[in-house]
């Protein structure tokens, strides 16, 4: 389910009850690390005529088929890792965890198993993107909120999927890892947000892939080439018209002397006499 988790969405539906956790002992803060998973192409999914005749036949065959083994399996994967399921809507799983690397591994272990056991649908393979960011949200009721869950969501729409994306400040916690390799992807200019670097998990070899917004140093190196390519075409029509004006002078016919004479009116040249 493509949503946008919004600060006041995010408050509103997503809960879980209080725990102890690590505390910055400057903010006094809790520092969390937060995955958000979402189902790419969803809504296309449950709405097609294979699962059944009428809107609640394919709701009621999404549910079986397809959002139930992919809920246990994000489950079991959180669970495995030390994860707390903070809430779900529709498709999308809003994750926490006190240990930043095993946020990546459950990030990594839930693609994997959807590589290797792939839950099928009617437009092929189930697929998910997910959103990593650390930082210090608030316990508001409960739950957490603030600008740092805001950014683990904005992370998240910014991947495709298959794709595992990063804050900066999540990379600075885990690059010593050495089980998964990481791949800058460069400055975003994320919608409501200050610029930020995001870094993609490798999980399985194929990174990087294309992400759903485009990078601004990807922005900035398109620019560069419209560019250089516009300088290339305007040397490119000075030379032709060069070569053209040449070509066209060598082959401007000489007058003859009658011609000559009759541009004078027909009075011969000093020379001739």
């Amino acid at each position: 389910m493509d949503y946008f988790f919004s600060l006041g969405f995010i408050e509103r539906n997503f809960v879980a009850p209080r725990r102890r956790v690590s505390v910055h002992p400057a903010s006094k803060m809790p520092l969390l690390t937060i995955v958000f998973t979402d189902v790419v192409g969803s809504t296309l999914t449950k709405r097609d005529e294979s699962l059944g005749r009428d809107n609640r036949e394919r709701d009621r065959a999404y549910l079986e088929k397809i959002q139930t083994p992919h809920f246990n399996m994000v489950r079991e994967c959180c669970l495995t890792h030390g994860g707390q399921e903070v809430s779900t809507i529709g498709d999308a799983f809003y994750l926490t965890f006190e240990d930043p690397v095993e946020a990546v591994r459950c990030a990594v272990e839930i693609q994997r198993r959807l590589a290797s056991a792939p839950i099928l649908t009617p437009l092929g393979r189930l697929q998910l993107r997910i959103g990593v960011h650390s930082g210090y949200p608030e316990p508001y009721e409960g739950g957490w909120h603030g600008a740092d869950v805001d950014t683990a969501a904005r992370v998240e729409s910014a991947a495709s999927a298959c794709q595992i994306l990063l804050s900066a400040r999540t990379y600075e916690l885990v690059r010593h890892m050495t089980d998964v390799k990481f791949r800058s992807r460069g400055e975003f200019a994320l919608k409501g947000m200050d610029r930020i670097t995001l870094w993609e998990a490798d999980w399985d070899g194929k990174a990087p892939r294309r992400t759903s917004v485009q990078s601004l140093t990807e922005a900035r190196r398109n620019k560069m080439v419209w560019v250089w390519a516009g300088i290339a075409v305007l040397a490119l029509i000075a030379s032709d018209v060069a070569y053209r004006s040449k070509l066209f002078s060598i082959r401007k016919p000489t007058p003859s002397p009658q011609q000559t004479a009759s541009a004078n009116g027909g009075r011969r040249s000093v020379a001739v006499l």
